[in-house]
């Protein structure tokens, strides 16, 4: 076990979903280091666990369509990939009221 130091990690944290009305989880980053596959569904199991102890409406995670191994973890846990939405992200660092950017 001593040769697996940091070879996994997990986070999540607690979002509000205005859809359903109520908290939900959201499982941040899960890295297992090939070969301990099983800390994975692991991770998410526990992840899973909290999300009911707590009362929460759902867990999400994005997973990048090159992680097969990610993808493969769906259908274990009865979630589905969601096609009716597309991620949109802005990473400017400052954004001016006329909705412009200001590099820095």
């Amino acid at each position: 076990m001593e040769n697996e130091k940091g070879s996994r990690v997990c986070t999540f944290s607690l979002l509000l979903s205005t859809f359903l009305g109520r908290a939900g989880t959201y499982l941040e980053d899960l890295f297992v280091l090939p070969g301990l596959e099983g800390y994975g569904k692991a991770f998410i199991k526990e992840t899973g666990l909290h999300r009911c102890e707590r009362g929460c409406g759902r867990l999400e995670w994005w997973c990048l369509n090159w992680n097969k191994l990610k993808h493969g973890l769906l259908p274990i846990f009865g979630a589905e990939p969601m096609s009716d939405s597309i991620r949109i992200q802005d990473n400017r660092r400052y954004i001016k009221e006329d909705g412009g950017s200001v590099k820095i």
